[in-house]
C-alpha cells in the first residue's frame, strides 16, 4: 500500500529572484504580495522541506498545488520544480491569472526525489499597467504531493 504526504510552503516564505524588477514585495500573515514593474518578469522561489525516505520507502513527486490571486496585469507564466540543483519539471506559457486558490498541476508520471524541493513560479508583468496595483500577485502558498513507490 502506498503512502501519500502533502507538504506546503506558506507564501510568506517566498524569496524573489530579481528584486529590481518589482516595485514591492510584502510578506504578510495571509500571503506574499508582489507588485511588478511594467513589462518585467522575475521568479519567486518556494523551498519545501520534504522527506525522501521514510521507513525504507522512497518518495515520488506526483502533484504541485498553487494558491494565488493575480490582477489583470500580473500573470504566472511558468512553474519550475527543482530537486536539489536539478530541474525535474518545467512548464512554460501558462498565462495563469485571476483567482486560482486551488490550482493543481498533476504530473503525468511520478518523479523520484532525492533532495529538497524548490517550486519556482515565473511572474510576468504586462506592459503599461494603469497603476501599480493592477500588477499585484498574491501567493497564499505552494504545495507538493509525494507518494511512496511501493
Amino acid at each position: 500500500m502506498s503512502k501519500t504526504i502533502t507538504l506546503w510552503s506558506h507564501g510568506s516564505n517566498m524569496q524573489i529572484e530579481y528584486e529590481n524588477r518589482v516595485t514591492s514585495v510584502r510578506h504578510t500573515g495571509p500571503f506574499v504580495r508582489i507588485e511588478g514593474q511594467s513589462g518585467q518578469n522575475t521568479w519567486g522561489h518556494f523551498p519545501i522541506t520534504n522527506p525522501t525516505i521514510i521507513d525504507d520507502l522512497k518518495y515520488n513527486l506526483t502533484k504541485v498545488s498553487v494558491s494565488f490571486r493575480a490582477r489583470e496585469y500580473g500573470i504566472i507564466n511558468q512553474i519550475l520544480i527543482y530537486d536539489g540543483e536539478t530541474i525535474i519539471y518545467d512548464t512554460n506559457d501558462l498565462s495563469l491569472s485571476g483567482n486560482n486558490l486551488e490550482y493543481e498541476l498533476i504530473l503525468d508520471n511520478a518523479i523520484p526525489i532525492s533532495k529538497g524541493i524548490n517550486v519556482v513560479l515565473g511572474f510576468q508583468f504586462k506592459p503599461n499597467p494603469p497603476n501599480t496595483r493592477s500588477t499585484q500577485i498574491e501567493v497564499i502558498g505552494v504545495g507538493i504531493e509525494l507518494e511512496t513507490n511501493s
